[in-house]
């Protein structure tokens, strides 16, 4: 299966789940869609192609080759990315195997990581496939790959400092 099939399958599982019943966004006015012109929410490879015509996004190319969504903190809640539509989780391959967890990039933004709130179980389930679905694509999947060893980075240090 292409990349772009892949993200539309992505799209489809993720289409109607949130880790709410309610907006999460009006629990922090929305922190996880402000950004600048420096920061953004990862594209999947693939991914930019639904996005390339928008007027609502602007894709930029960050010094380590990745391609980042900038949004002005608004959006069709549809036309979201898919590192939007997982946030505040991620799943991580490890062994061979998709785990979920909280995303440690948004420990310091997201009151449902750092107040430790119960999210959504049907939610979780929808991010795990979602994650299968990326790992079994070689695009997608060289990316999930190398997030999760970024992420696996950032969650080494921080146990490092915190114990």
């Amino acid at each position: 299966m292409s990349a772009e099939k892949t993200i539309r399958k992505v799209y489809r599982i993720l289409e109607d789940v949130t880790p709410l019943k309610t907006d999460c966004g009006l629990l922090c006015g929305g922190e996880c869609c402000k950004g600048d012109d420096n920061t953004g929410m990862i594209l999947f490879p693939g991914e930019e192609k639904f996005f390339e015509n928008s007027e609502e996004f602007v894709i930029k190319k960050t010094t380590d080759g990745k391609n980042i969504l900038i949004c002005g903190g608004r959006c069709n809640r549809e036309k979201r990315p898919i590192s939007c539509r997982i946030f505040p989780l991620f799943p991580m391959i490890v062994d061979g195997r998709i785990y979920v967890i909280d995303d440690p990039r948004a420990s310091g933004i997201c009151p449902l990581i750092f107040d430790e709130m119960k999210l959504r179980r049907s939610f979780e389930r929808k991010v795990a496939k979602a994650g299968k679905i990326l790992a079994e694509n070689e695009e997608t999947g060289e990316l999930l790959r190398k997030l999760t060893d970024e992420i696996s980075e950032i969650i080494s240090m921080r146990q490092d400092i915190f114990g």
